[in-house]
């Protein structure tokens, strides 16, 4: 997983050979060591999502396993666009992060 802590600004994913319309989930553990005791969850207050600079709605998946929670991410993306950057913002003390253990998206390729 990865972590995002407050002091480390936005951590930055480009994701490669998007296809249109984007389909975008992002996962976090959900038990585990990597599920720490100080984790802001991805929904919740304490961090900030975004796809090209605009604000994403995250909604918690129907179904999600012991391991992790995921969320399929919305946000209004360029059009025509092979790429797009999602960055990942936490905000709070000093022993808490965010933390990040998969990103899905739709690609041109197989």
């Amino acid at each position: 997983a990865v972590a995002v802590a407050p002091d480390m600004g936005p951590v930055r994913f480009v994701l490669k050979r998007v296809r249109r319309p984007l389909t975008l989930v992002l996962c976090e553990p959900a038990t585990g060591w990597n599920r720490a005791r100080g984790m802001i969850p991805l929904d919740g207050a304490g961090c900030a999502v975004s796809i090209d600079g605009a604000k994403a709605t995250l909604k918690a998946l129907p179904r999600n396993s012991h391991l992790q929670r995921c969320y399929a991410a919305a946000a209004v993306v360029t059009e025509g666009a092979n790429e797009v950057t999602l960055e990942v913002r936490a905000s709070g003390g000093a022993h808490l992060a965010a933390r990040v253990s998969q990103v899905i998206w739709s690609s041109s390729e197989p």
